[in-house]
């Protein structure tokens, strides 16, 4: 996200300071409608029209019932009365609660609705049992899809070309969906400018064709899934307005390299794609074809060891790639042994200290206590500029823990996919205030059940936590969140809880707190 600075503020300071206010806004209004003290309520109905309406700003749609709906017909007529734009949240909210919500205050407001999120698989079919609830949301500019039922969502996306204010999509496909018709109907959004797709299983669009007269309005494209390489040239074909691309998993499903172009791609200028198993010839292609107007490229790359080829980088970058400004490389390589004695890459390192490299200011740095002693990481540093860092890799029970950190000082969001990493982690994140652990392996059995998170990174700053999935056994769950007393927003989608002793559990002093 482009950020405008003003006054040394950034918009995440602002983003923030809103979710202040916001929750400080909810607790007020959850203890004034728990309050049956009448002469507080009067206190609280002096204020102007003009007053509560502002504070109905920081409140969703299922907040505002809740807090004012039934307090007094005032309060009543200011909710259904309003002309602010109406933002629904049904992540928390329970069917029957929403049901009631939706009878009485959102059906009657639907074309006040500006932000509408549904998780809740129960809620759903709120909005999805009819295609008039949804294309009566006039204002409706950002939505959020999650887990819908094949049918149900290739329905309601086929009745969102008419909204015509709709810029922004968030959507979570399902298993065993037809992705060629999905991704041809987000496509044909006659206004969409960001889009951000995840899926259990991998995008693969070998049936989708080329596109030939549908142009999308996409300015922003995340893909959060599996990619096949090959497919770069049909998304791209759809999407040529893209500025920004993001792809966590780009891989080769299919052997060959990309279409000889036919089309320009001239605005992409911020790419960031985290690739496995792609060679570099392929990546390198790539670029070739629609790259060459990048100024940022963050690059998270393996297998091949050309990605740390400092004479095939400045070849590229000064033949293709001339508006690069930023480049944020990461590389896992595999460390030789001849001897029993490692074959290190310093000879190799040391191209990437040449003029080229010290005029731009990008600087690099590698790290052989990667997991294994068969692997490790070449990556960016001074500054690294990367905000957010994964730990994944693979242990072995010889590896000795570094006793030097590597301090990263500009990331803000740690994503741990292996656990087992943070025993032997040579880095620490000083700043960060966001940890997603999303450990999906399986051999729960071998694992230790204590992990020290906070060796590499400070709990008491942190203020998001998500719990993607995770074997660790319930009452580690409990100390985590013990040792995260600042933590305003939780997440947790998946935990699969080990056996554990839950009555003395829930007798604990930590339980009770948390």
């Amino acid at each position: 996200m482009t950020q405008n600075k003003r006054q040394g503020h950034t918009l995440t300071d602002d983003w923030d300071d809103i979710k202040k206010k916001k929750l400080q806004c909810t607790s007020l209004f959850s203890s004034i409608k728990s309050n049956t003290n009448r002469s507080s309520i009067s206190q609280f109905e002096n204020l102007s029209n003009e007053v509560i309406y502002e504070i109905f700003e920081f409140l969703d749609a299922c907040q505002l019932y809740e807090s004012f709906f039934d307090l007094n017909i005032r309060f009543r007529n200011l909710c259904k009365h309003s002309n602010l734009p109406i933002q629904i949240n049904t992540q928390s909210v329970s069917k029957s609660t929403f049901q009631r919500i939706h009878t009485n205050f959102i059906l009657s407001n639907r074309h006040r609705i500006q932000s509408l999120d549904l998780s809740n698989s129960f809620i759903i079919d709120c909005f999805s049992s009819s295609t008039e609830d949804i294309s009566k949301c006039s204002q409706l500019q950002t939505l959020i899809l999650d887990k819908m039922e094949s049918g149900y969502l290739e329905n309601l996306l086929r009745s969102l070309d008419s909204l015509p204010n709709l810029s922004s999509l968030i959507i979570f496909i399902g298993l065993n969906s037809n992705k060629n018709i999905l991704w041809n109907l987000i496509f044909q959004l006659p206004v969409l400018k960001y889009c951000k797709i995840s899926s259990e299983e991998n995008l693969y669009l070998g049936y989708l064709p080329m596109s030939t007269n549908t142009i999308s309005s996409i300015k922003h494209l995340v893909i959060n899934s599996k990619l096949d390489y090959n497919d770069v040239d049909t998304i791209l074909s759809y999407a040529p307005q893209l500025r920004r691309l993001s792809i966590n998993y780009l891989y080769p499903y299919c052997t060959g390299g990309t279409h000889v172009p036919l089309f320009t791609v001239n605005n992409l200028t911020h790419v960031s794609l985290t690739l496995d198993h792609l060679l570099f010839d392929q990546f390198e292609t790539l670029v070739k074809n629609y790259l060459s107007q990048v100024k940022v490229l963050q690059i998270s790359s393996n297998y091949d060891s050309t990605y740390i080829n400092a004479i095939r980088w400045e070849n590229l970058i000064l033949s293709h790639m001339s508006y690069l400004q930023i480049l944020d490389l990461q590389h896992i390589y595999d460390i030789v042994y001849r001897n029993n004695q490692a074959l290190m890459h310093e000879n190799i390192f040391q191209y990437f200290t040449s003029p080229f490299w010290i005029e731009r200011q990008w600087f690099f740095a590698h790290d052989t206590n990667f997991g294994s002693p068969s692997r490790g990481i070449f990556y960016s540093i001074q500054p690294y500029r990367r905000k957010y860092f994964t730990l994944t890799g693979e242990l072995n029970s010889d590896e000795c823990p570094s006793q030097d950190k590597t301090i990263f000082d500009s990331v803000h969001h740690v994503i741990i996919q292996d656990e087992r990493m943070i025993g032997n982690c040579s880095k620490y994140f000083p700043n960060t205030n966001e940890l997603t652990i999303s450990d999906q392996r399986t051999d729960r059995a071998k694992r230790s059940a204590i992990i020290s998170i906070d060796r590499i990174l400070p709990l008491i700053q942190l203020t998001t936590l998500s719990i993607d999935y995770s074997h660790r056994p319930f009452s580690k769950v409990i100390d985590l969140l013990y040792s995260t007393p600042h933590v305003h927003t939780l997440v947790v989608k998946c935990v699969s809880l080990v056996a554990t002793d839950y009555f003395p559990l829930q007798r604990s002093e930590k339980f009770r707190l948390v």
